[in-house]
């Protein structure tokens, strides 16, 4: 970013304009060519070449620009000058560059005439790490997204949902294809931000967020991946920060017998029993990804199989420790996180996909693993098959996402879940509670804005929320999402998300937002609430290309060629989320294309990164002026002591 870009907008302007084909990934050449970058995929971890900023920071130099800026009025005309690390004459008028250390202060001096001239420079390194999930990773947004040009796509708007289409399919990348992460995370974006605004400092972002994560599968476990190859990530993120910012080795289940990793401790437990929490039934949740986070839980003995089929000492569950004293402590960790705990996937699925048809292969695609709370579900006359299902879920002791969210039956909730977290991230990663910055999710429904507490409800039932008709809409913006329906069973098939759908659906996640919210003020955590309605005046009906490009009748206004379609490019009044049509758009294939659905597009990460960065700021400010505060009253108390 430039100082003239004005901030995050401006960039986002600026290269859309100036880059050859649109804004793109800086990325994504490296990306296409097999080039590599700062991950590693293999081994699932940065590379040495980032870390060693973080394990062997006093070690490390960086490059600096200095130039000599003449008096007012005086301009310099044929004039040298004399770097006291240079042996040789420079003129004035030209920047020098050379190295600096990073974390020490260095004398610079220059002769300019007869004049002496000196400066102390001492760059501010800021460690960052991002957690969380995919709102946190980046999904939707691959650094590599499908290009169309040249692909011929049927005629008619069901194009996307023909099995004649599904192959082949434009390739999409990400920096890290097993969690979607992407350059385009707003945690990303932000650390950026921050480097950007002060030219004297020096970011290392350290990212571990991941598309599906949850608090236990995730954060705190190593995380389930029915799509990936293999089965888990291979580390929880919180033991993956563990490992790379220790300055020494962590030790593994290779190196040491059995006894790798700690069990979570008391003091990180602080009565919370880990067990007793309501756990989102999913796929093959038999009991066997129930975790105690202690070796040789249920969880660690399934997991057996897939290090035996590797031969590696990972996935492992447990808690990586760093000897004290070596652990260089992040001055920031940015936190997404709680979506997937209460069935994120499942609420959007139970307002966007239709809920009337009951044929097994159907209804496994269309009926959603947590329901929401009754007093938010569908008319049970209008969609008998869903209501039905949903009841069997109650009757069967399935939690639902109210249950999720506020625990149930003596079981514990969302808060407690984050308040463990909490402690944890503390525990391990050396932090403070002011430390850990937590975005609130963002709300793409409401077309007006409140001067409501942004951490508090909202007035659910009188907020304006965007419907669309209840029809078979062939431009409609959800219709990509058949591309996650095998053999052709989505063609007949209805997207819509109507009003009503949208109120019922802001009300379950205003319950969220308030318990995030509650949870992170009563811990000390700083919570980004402004992110909540970062969105508004963005809503996911604005902007242009909102249907298929082929959608309705030759000759409709509304159709355009799918050569036209730029996933990141800017418009001031865009919409910030991806629409069912963009996501496969953007990353067509059926698990991909659904997955990125109503996550932030660039202009949505743009926003958020916004008010991520403003609130970091505000700490940094008030950190210096602590510091600054603690070091006078060190200094007149060394003051007064003399003074006796």
């Amino acid at each position: 970013m430039r100082p003239e870009d004005g901030g995050l907008e401006g960039w986002h302007r600026r290269l859309d304009r100036t880059i050859v084909g649109g804004m793109a990934s800086p990325y994504a050449g490296f990306l296409e060519d097999g080039q590599p970058l700062h991950w590693d995929p293999e081994t699932a971890s940065h590379r040495d070449k980032l870390l060693r900023y973080v394990k062997d920071e006093d070690t490390q130099r960086v490059r600096v620009k200095l130039w000599v800026t003449p008096d007012e009025g005086e301009a310099f005309e044929d004039v040298e000058c004399w770097w006291s690390f240079q042996d040789t004459a420079l003129p004035c008028d030209v920047p020098i560059t050379t190295e600096i250390a990073l974390t020490r202060e260095t004398e610079v001096a220059v002769i300019v005439g007869q004049d002496v001239l000196t400066e102390t420079l001492e760059p501010e390194h800021i460690v960052i790490v991002g957690m969380g999930d995919s709102y946190g990773s980046g999904e939707g947004n691959p650094d590599v997204p499908a290009r169309w040009r040249g692909i011929t796509t049927e005629t008619g708007h069901e194009w996307l949902a023909s099995s004649a289409f599904h192959l082949p399919l434009p390739k999409r990348t990400w920096v890290d294809d097993r969690c979607h992460r992407s350059f385009f995370s707003f945690q990303n974006l932000a650390a950026l931000e921050v480097a950007s605004n002060d030219p004297h400092r020096f970011v290392t972002f350290l990212h571990y967020a991941c598309s599906g994560a949850e608090i236990f599968d995730g954060l705190l476990a190593p995380q389930y991946q029915s799509w990936s190859e293999e089965p888990f990530v291979p580390y929880s993120q919180v033991n993956a920060a563990v490992r790379e910012l220790c300055t020494t080795p962590v030790a593994s289940r290779g190196s040491i017998p059995r006894g790798e990793y700690e069990d979570i401790t008391r003091e990180e437990l602080d009565g919370i029993d880990v067990t007793a929490f309501e756990r989102r039934p999913y796929a093959a949740s038999t009991g066997l990804f129930q975790t105690e986070l202690r070796k040789n839980d249920a969880l660690d003995r399934y997991m057996r199989q897939a290090r035996s089929d590797t031969g590696r000492d990972y996935p492992s569950v447990g808690m990586m420790s760093c000897p004290e004293g070596k652990l260089r402590k992040p001055d920031a960790l940015f936190l997404s996180i709680g979506g997937n705990d209460i069935g994120f996937a499942d609420l959007v699925k139970y307002a966007l996909l239709p809920g009337t048809y009951d044929s097994g292969l159907v209804a496994f695609f269309t009926l959603p693993s947590v329901c929401p709370p009754p007093e938010y579900r569908v008319d049970p006359s209008l969609y008998p098959t869903v209501s039905q299902h949903c009841l069997r879920q109650d009757v069967n002791g399935r939690p639902t996402a109210a249950d999720l969210i506020d625990g149930t039956r003596g079981r514990g909730g969302i808060g407690d879940k984050l308040t463990l977290l909490y402690n944890v991230l503390q525990h391990r990663l050396d932090l403070a509670p002011e430390d850990i910055i937590q975005t609130q999710y963002p709300d793409p429904l409401r077309l007006l804005p409140t001067d409501a507490d942004p951490c508090g409800p909202l007035d659910v039932e009188n907020a304006v929320v965007y419907g669309t008709p209840e029809v078979n809409d062939p431009f409609s913006a959800w219709a990509g999402l058949k591309m996650g329906a095998p053999f052709d069973i989505a063609r007949g098939w209805t997207f819509n998300l109507t009003s009503e759908e949208g109120h019922r659906t802001l009300a379950v996640f205003d319950m969220l937002r308030v318990a995030l919210a509650k949870a992170a003020k009563e811990n000390g955590i700083s919570v980004v609430c402004e992110t909540r309605d970062a969105f508004i005046g963005h809503g996911w009906w604005r902007g242009l290309q909102l249907n298929l490009p082929n959608a309705g009748p030759p000759g409709d206004p509304r159709r355009w060629d799918v050569d036209l379609w730029a996933p990141y490019a800017y418009d001031k009044r865009d919409r910030a989320i991806r629409t069912g049509n963009d996501s496969a758009m953007t990353q067509p294939d059926a698990a991909s294309a659904i997955a990125g659905a109503v996550h932030p597009n660039l202009t949505g990460q743009r926003l958020l990164a916004e008010r991520l960065t403003t609130r970091f700021e505000e700490e940094l400010r008030e950190r210096k002026s602590f510091n600054a505060g603690r070091i006078g009253d060190l200094l007149k108390g060394l003051g007064d002591l003399s003074g006796r």
